[in-house]
């Protein structure tokens, strides 16, 4: 039986061979290309979705420090804690503790809460270093890197701390009280945060530019370093942000 020729079994037989042959190398390189331009596209995508939750975190962490502190005010007559205090003055001031008081605070938390003490940027950034010093993934979670404003509560006239009630102080919402650590000892390979940052030591700014900063009444903003006064002289903003008073 002859069999002729048909367009419909032509067109079938072209698509079977079009089907069978697999890409061209023109055609490999053009998927190739556009892959590449897809993962520049989204790894930095992907890093700013990380960094901008890492950033939330660490706000987050500062309020709930902030409602902490509120409770530690209600249970001690609502007195700020200066920044930092020795034994001697521990003793002259009748303080509840010595050294820092984030370190204070921290002593009362478990290994589980003492995520809440640090910034995950800031963690993120010293891992490498922190790990040769020998620091587990365990510990890292848990080291402090916020500071305590260290000029709050100290009386420039007097030349020391001298804790006062919060109703003392001039505008609560623009005095600062904890933010992004500072790491600058040993240009910044110390294995450790300081307790304080201060108008000469001022906080990181990791967070796009920007550190998280903790007022005294409890609110969080992010501010540009130079957005942040260190210039302390009577009647000053600095004066107001760092010491709480412009006296």
């Amino acid at each position: 039986m002859l069999l002729l020729k048909t367009p419909i079994l032509d067109r079938s037989r072209q698509l079977r061979c079009r089907t069978n042959r697999g890409f061209t190398l023109t055609e490999l390189l053009v998927v190739i290309a556009i892959l590449a331009i897809l993962t520049a596209i989204l790894i930095p995508a992907v890093g700013q979705i990380r960094t901008s939750a890492h950033s939330a975190a660490c706000a987050s962490n500062l309020r709930q420090l902030g409602v902490d502190f509120r409770q530690y005010l209600n249970d001690y007559g609502d007195i700020v804690p200066v920044g930092w205090v020795d034994k001697n003055t521990q003793k002259e001031l009748d303080l509840p503790y010595a050294g820092g008081w984030l370190d204070y605070y921290s002593g009362s938390l478990s290994a589980d809460q003492k995520g809440i003490i640090g910034c995950p940027v800031q963690r993120d950034e010293k891992h490498e270093i922190w790990i040769a010093a020998d620091k587990t993934n365990t510990e890292i979670r848990q080291i402090r890197t916020y500071g305590f404003n260290g000029d709050l509560g100290f009386n420039l006239r007097e030349g020391k701390p001298k804790p006062m009630p919060i109703a003392r102080y001039e505008n609560p919402s623009k005095t600062l009280l904890m933010a992004d650590g500072n790491n600058d000892d040993m240009d910044g390979h110390a294995s450790y945060y300081n307790s304080n940052i201060k108008h000469y030591r001022l906080p990181e700014d990791v967070h796009s530019g920007k550190s998280n900063m903790l007022f005294l009444d409890g609110h969080v903003e992010s501010l540009g370093l130079a957005e942040i006064s260190t210039e302390v002289s009577e009647s000053s903003e600095g004066r107001l942000f760092w010491y709480g008073t412009r006296i």
